[in-house]
């Protein structure tokens, strides 16, 4: 799960964040693609989410954090 994260965080998230910051501006399209990759992470695999571990979960937010997550805070 690191790894997933932490190259999406590297693709989609870390060249922009502090464009982002700047212009005080929300990534719905970025947000849109994590989405697809690690929503419903925390739900289980039988009720259709990715049936992640708590750990895994916060690996995830580390890594999204290191790029730079002050862009996704509402």
């Amino acid at each position: 799960m690191r790894n997933r994260a932490s190259a999406f965080a590297r693709c989609y998230i870390f060249e922009n964040a502090e464009q982002w910051e700047r212009d005080r501006s929300y990534p719905h399209e970025v947000v849109k693609l994590a989405s697809k990759g690690f929503g419903g992470f925390l739900v289980s695999n039988e009720l259709g989410g990715n049936g992640g571990t708590a750990t895994d979960f916060l690996m995830m937010v580390e890594e999204f954090a290191k790029a730079g997550i002050g862009c996704f805070q509402t």
